[in-house]
């Protein structure tokens, strides 16, 4: 009879045993748009920002639709500035390398149209930097690589 009692309590003890390894849930990746949003607010665009179709910004960055499963992409459409905010979520870990690698190239490649057509936008592309978290990936071309940086790290919760 004894040993009944005991039962439960030995139970619960080993389930409190087995939780003590599992790894807390990471803070799950925001929706691409609402984090676009959120940058799009830290900035001081110049000229007004519209989003692209997700088949535009597939063929702007040469991606394919099983490369990612989430995309947002916000630009200045009249292309007199340089300004952009792409917020990518990958569909696995290599992707998400890929779609960094895709990233940088927009940026270099832009970077090289504008020196000649508007010099002036060099230092916005020359600053910006791919950032990445998990499978998101982020690039904003702005003014303000700061504040796009301190949103990105409250939306990832770092």
């Amino acid at each position: 009879m004894k040993k009944l009692k005991m039962l439960p309590l030995l139970l619960l003890a080993a389930l409190l045993l087995s939780a003590c390894g599992q790894k807390p849930a990471d803070t799950p990746l925001p929706d691409c748009g609402e984090l676009s949003g959120k940058i799009l607010e830290s900035q001081g665009f110049t000229e007004e920002m519209s989003a692209l179709s997700e088949s535009k910004l597939c063929k702007a960055l040469d991606l394919t639709g099983e490369e990612y499963s989430q995309a947002s992409m916000t630009m200045d459409v009249s292309r007199t500035t340089a300004e952009a905010i792409i917020v990518i979520t990958a569909a696995d870990a290599d992707n998400a390398k890929v779609i960094a690698e895709k990233l940088e190239s927009y940026r270099t490649d832009t970077l090289r149209q504008y020196q000649d057509y508007r010099p002036e936008e060099a230092p916005k592309l020359e600053s910006a930097q791919v950032m990445t978290n998990g499978l998101q990936c982020v690039l904003v071309i702005g003014p303000d690589q700061a504040a796009a940086k301190q949103t990105c790290s409250q939306a990832w919760g770092k």
